[in-house]
């Protein structure tokens, strides 16, 4: 008999779908240690299923996150109607992406262990709610309630006298506007700067499995570097409209205030 040398590429998936678990496990694994430590100290313990009799712990999830599941569909022989039973996904059936959602979620502490004498009577809120049904609560930021009030009593209207006391502070006032605009953008920059870091984290992730199942993530990440080129112009958008901004403002001083700037120019015109 001739015997068949196995398929190098089958081969190849094999070795990083076990890499690839053994990766998850360890992320797992190090989670409930620090949990249930030292309770657990076998690979085998760590499981995915959100509630398992007499386990020393369980999973709860919140932001949405959900453990990967699929349908299995059972026939009945008697009706012959078919009923559809949610089950959650094991190590070898996850993939690529489902695996560094699930380290994401862990790392974010969107998905965590709970001890079991820590257990509730009801169960979680996230894992009964759909990811729908999430209510995600907006709080505004200290800088906007303060634009917020400022533009309250600049709105109101002043007296004579209140208003020659207030032409000082508007100028300051002006200054705080920019100061605020100038940390939005510092702040948009580093997430964009982050943004960055993280897709080529997973640029060299993709070059391990592009020549096996890495085609959707290639695809995914193209179209993520392509929102971060929009994200890039629509930076150097806000900063020319910061430019402006500020010209607008000097000018509307320089009306406000056409005795303090005519000096100035005759010092230049001096100089």
């Amino acid at each position: 008999m001739v015997q068949t040398s196995p398929n190098p590429v089958a081969v190849l998936k094999k070795d990083l779908k076990a890499e690839r678990i053994a990766e998850t496990q360890k992320v797992l694994l190090k989670h409930i240690h620090t949990v249930l430590n030292p309770r657990l100290q076998s690979r085998n313990d760590v499981h995915l299923e959100p509630e398992r009799h007499n386990a020393p712990y369980r999973w709860s999830f919140r932001n949405g996150y959900q453990l990967p599941t699929f349908l299995v569909g059972h026939t009945t022989k008697d009706s012959g109607s078919t009923h559809f039973k949610q089950l959650v996904r094991q190590w070898g059936n996850l993939s690529f992406a489902e695996h560094a959602e699930m380290v994401d979620a862990i790392e974010k502490g969107d998905m965590r262990a709970v001890r079991a004498e820590d257990w509730d009577d009801k169960p979680d809120a996230d894992l009964t709610e759909p990811i729908e049904e999430t209510k995600i609560v907006i709080k505004k930021d200290e800088t906007e309630e303060e634009e917020e009030k400022e533009e309250e009593e600049e709105d109101e209207p002043l007296e004579p006298v209140q208003q020659q006391q207030q032409e000082p502070q508007q100028e300051t006032r002006a200054e705080r506007k920019l100061r605020k605009l100038q940390k939005k953008v510092e702040l948009l920059k580093q997430e964009l700067e982050n943004e960055r870091q993280t897709s080529e984290l997973l640029k060299e992730t993709l070059e391990k499995e592009r020549g096996v199942s890495g085609r959707k993530d290639v695809q995914w990440l193209k179209e993520r570097e392509l929102a971060m080129k929009k994200d890039e112009f629509w930076m150097k958008e806000k900063e020319l409209w910061m430019e402006k901004e500020k010209a607008w403002m000097r000018k509307q001083e320089q009306q406000d205030n056409p005795s303090n700037s005519a000096p100035k120019k005759r010092k230049r015109r001096e100089e």
